[in-house]
Order: structure tokens, then C-alpha cells, then sequence
């Protein structure tokens, strides 16, 4: 008994030994396996967010008619913001060095006066996107940008934006084909602005505006908004639609504007069929 205590006492470090080389595989192995773990995590969140990036770009005008190929280095220069109803995204006259596109929410564009009055120049929805100027000229903001409500950008910012437009023409002529859009849209507006009158620019309001919804063709703004979006008193806006009304051109609600007969619309617009 005791010489077999002996040798088992001799033999049991050498056991220890030989499973030494086996139990250090095993850890590198499992260690292994939780760094892989972690960097798969970590690229598939990426992929995620370069993937709804990608999606989020090839919806945009501005980029209609490029391929994934041409996007998605772009796509991966994208980081998201998400804004609070009321923050002040851009201020007019600040430095600009990104553009913004929208996933979720709604913006304004605004012009401020010293006195607190503001000029609605536009309303932007999901798949919208602002800003596009500073990417070319850095110049100070021409305008200022307010979330309405909780709001999801995607941010592209100036210098990875301009090294791909060298190296893509097609990425060139897409913007150049934006700015002209919005360059017209702009000079519509003035024009509408100094010889319009404030039914002919209510009237194009509403119809640029209006969506199918299960009640009909409706217009989600309120009185005070449009009246801040054409120049116009709340009041004013409001005597207008009151005679819309009277005549069955519309349907006023408290939470939208129902364009009952938009051909009635149209005409007062000043758009002809044809």
C-alpha cells in the first residue's frame, strides 16, 4: 500500500503535465471563439447600419440611377443623429459641413426675421434630404432646419463626400440634377411670392401637400403653417378655406385639410390639363 502510494504520488504531477499542453488548447480555444464572437457582433452591426444607409440612399432622387456600387462607399461615410421635436438642426448663417437625409420624422425649413416672424420655405418627411449645398461650397447656411417631431438623420459629411464625387461623374451630374430642381422650385416660389396671390399660393400649397389617406386626398398642416408657408395671415388661410368649403372644394377637420375636388383645386392653381 505504501509503495503504491509512493508511485502514485510520483506519477500524479507527470499526469498534471502531460494535460497541460491539452488544457491550454482548450482556453486558447475558447478565447478564440469569444474574440470571433465579439468581431462578428461588431461587423454585423455594421453591415446592418451600412445596409439601411444603402437603402436609405438609393430611395433619394438625388441619387436615382446610380448602383449600389456607386453608393455604397458613401453609405459607409454615413452616422446617424436623432433629434428631439423642436431641436434646431442647422441655424442660418453657420458654417455648413454635412448634408442630412431623413429615416423617420419631419422637418421644416425656415427663415427667421428679427421680430420672431418665420417663412416657412419647406416641409421635408422621411426620404428627404437638406443641406446638399454645403457639401460643394462649405459657405454659411441659408437657411435654418427644425425637427417637428422625433427625428432620425443620416449625416454625410463634407470631405468623404467630395473625394467621391471625384471619382464618380455619375455622382457629379446626380447633384447637379438636384440643385438645378431645387433652384427652379425656389424661383417658383418667389414668383408665386410677388405676383401670386394668396389663393393661387394656398391652392398649390395643398396640392403639393396632399397624400391618399383612408379619407381621402388630406393635408396634414395646420392653418397657421400653411399661412407661414405662403406668406400669408392664419386668418387669411383660414377665409380661404372657409370659402372652399362653402363651395365643396374641401373638408377642414382639426387634424387635416380633405381636397374634396382637386380638379377645383387645380384650376385655381392655375394648372391646366393637357
Amino acid at each position: 500500500m505504501i509503495v503504491g502510494r509512493a508511485v502514485s504520488e510520483q506519477t500524479a504531477p507527470h499526469d498534471a503535465l502531460r494535460s497541460m499542453p491539452r488544457r491550454c488548447t482548450m482556453l486558447w480555444h475558447t478565447l478564440l471563439g469569444e474574440a470571433m464572437t465579439r468581431i462578428m457582433l461588431a461587423q454585423s452591426e455594421t453591415d446592418e447600419g451600412t445596409r439601411e444607409a444603402l437603402t436609405a440612399l438609393r430611395r433619394l432622387q438625388l441619387f436615382a440611377g446610380l448602383d449600389a456600387d456607386a453608393l455604397l462607399p458613401l453609405a459607409r461615410q454615413l452616422h446617424g443623429r436623432r433629434c428631439r421635436a423642436g431641436e434646431r438642426i442647422v441655424e442660418r448663417e453657420e458654417r455648413g459641413g454635412a448634408a442630412y437625409v431623413i429615416l423617420r420624422g419631419r422637418v421644416q425649413v425656415v427663415l427667421e426675421s428679427a421680430g420672431g416672424q418665420q417663412f416657412i420655405l419647406a416641409q421635408l418627411n422621411a426620404g428627404d434630404h437638406f443641406g446638399e449645398m454645403a457639401l460643394l461650397d462649405a459657405e454659411p447656411r441659408s437657411a435654418t432646419v427644425v425637427a417637428v417631431e422625433e427625428t432620425d438623420l443620416l449625416v454625410l459629411q463634407r470631405e468623404p463626400f467630395l473625394l467621391e464625387l471625384e471619382r464618380r461623374p455619375a455622382l457629379m451630374r446626380a447633384l447637379l440634377v438636384a440643385l438645378s430642381r431645387r433652384l427652379r422650385a425656389a424661383n417658383a416660389q418667389v414668383g408665386l411670392l410677388a405676383f401670386g396671390d394668396a389663393s393661387v399660393r394656398l391652392a398649390r400649397l395643398l396640392l403639393e401637400h396632399a397624400a391618399e389617406t383612408p379619407e381621402g386626398l388630406a393635408v396634414t398642416l395646420h392653418q397657421e403653417t400653411m399661412g407661414e408657408m405662403t406668406g400669408a395671415t392664419r386668418q387669411t388661410v383660414a377665409r380661404i378655406l372657409g370659402r372652399w368649403r362653402a363651395l365643396g372644394h374641401v373638408q377642414t377637420a382639426r387634424r387635416a385639410t380633405l381636397v374634396l375636388r382637386p380638379e377645383a383645386i387645380a384650376a385655381v392653381a392655375g394648372f391646366r390639363e393637357g
